[in-house]
């Protein structure tokens, strides 16, 4: 099986992926590698190993797409295209920190697994306070949130750290299968 990884920041279930291998690539070999972020962790991991990568940074879509939507769905489409000439059988995204949209989550359906290394529902306030909107499961109730100045309050390579300083009881991953 050929296993691609998408990446952010350190990628260190790239690394454990590699070096965990039970039998030595006859199960599955990560052979592929993408990120949004040149000079992070992960493509390093990426070189070091000797893996093919692509980059494709976020940042320039910002000043073609001022409107996050199109801006996403441009970004993905292009992400799309280079998944399929990399021709993966399964990709898995190790605090890749952009939301993917169609048509890329489509065509990919079944075959991505998506894990976030904090609990991504619990959202900061303009004065300080925190709100878990988790066990609401609704994405307009979020969005009520988001209105009134609220922020994911665990996010980037520090989520887990961020979690634990901040005096989190517990730090859970999220693990999503579009």
């Amino acid at each position: 099986m050929k296993v691609a990884f998408m990446f952010s920041g350190g990628a260190t279930g790239l690394k454990t992926t590699i070096e965990d291998n039970p039998l030595n690539r006859e199960l599955y070999d990560v052979d592929f590698c993408f990120t949004n972020k040149p000079d992070c962790k992960g493509a390093n991991i990426a070189r070091d190993y000797g893996i093919s990568l692509e980059v494709l940074e976020y940042g320039k879509y910002k000043e073609r797409y001022p409107d996050i939507e199109k801006r996403r769905k441009a970004y993905f489409s292009d992400v799309n295209n280079i998944m399929n000439d990399a021709g993966p059988d399964v990709i898995v995204t190790s605090g890749f920190m952009l939301i993917a949209v169609d048509p890329f989550v489509s065509d990919w359906y079944g075959r991505i697994m998506n894990g976030h290394p904090a609990k991504t529902y619990v959202l900061a306030g303009p004065k300080g306070d925190m709100v878990s909107v988790g066990d609401m499961q609704s994405e307009k109730v979020e969005r009520e949130f988001h209105q009134k100045g609220y922020k994911r309050k665990f996010i980037g390579d520090n989520a887990v750290y961020d979690a634990v300083v901040a005096g989190q009881n517990e730090v859970k991953t999220a693990v999503f299968f579009p």
